[in-house]
């Protein structure tokens, strides 16, 4: 991109901004990523994290979110338990001999719900999916979990 030239030194300048700044942004993803790394390393959270990233789709990023917002997964005495957690069960509006299910009921934490997902896609098509679709609040931990990826090949 520092290639680029342009005529007009008001469309330079102004390319140089969004460059440099694009640059900070790097950079603090950069150390962002450390830090995230170093915290994984730490006693308390090493082995759960390590099995996380053993599954498919699953780094760093995702792996010490899991970690710290679920705590103790032994809680969980069956896999529906875990997805009711998350949300990640059918709605069901039933009466009589009525059975109408819906979408999935988003009742639990949508951040590691978000995560979980995105895990999916990329397990699914090999890629990091893109994150146009999610909210500004999350554009962080999306960042931060595509630097993981691509420095983890």
């Amino acid at each position: 991109m520092r290639a680029l030239e342009f005529d007009n030194p008001v469309l330079k300048g102004t390319f140089d901004e969004y460059f440099f700044h694009l640059k900070e942004l790097e950079e603090k993803i950069g150390r962002m990523n450390e830090k995230i790394e170093e915290i994984a390393l730490r006693d308390s959270y090493r082995e759960p994290v390590a099995k996380l990233k053993c599954l498919k789709g699953i780094e760093t990023l995702t792996a010490l979110s899991m970690v710290v917002e679920v705590g103790d997964f032994r809680r969980f005495t069956k896999a529906e338990e875990f997805m009711s957690f998350l949300g990640l069960v059918p709605s069901e509006n039933s009466s009589g001999d009525k059975r109408r299910q819906g979408g999935i009921t988003k009742a639990g934490t949508s951040h590691l719900r978000r995560l979980l997902v995105e895990a999916g896609i990329t397990d699914s098509t090999g890629e990091w999916a893109s994150a146009w679709w999610c909210g500004e609040e999350d554009r962080l931990f999306v960042l931060c979990r595509m630097r993981t990826r691509q420095a983890n090949g």
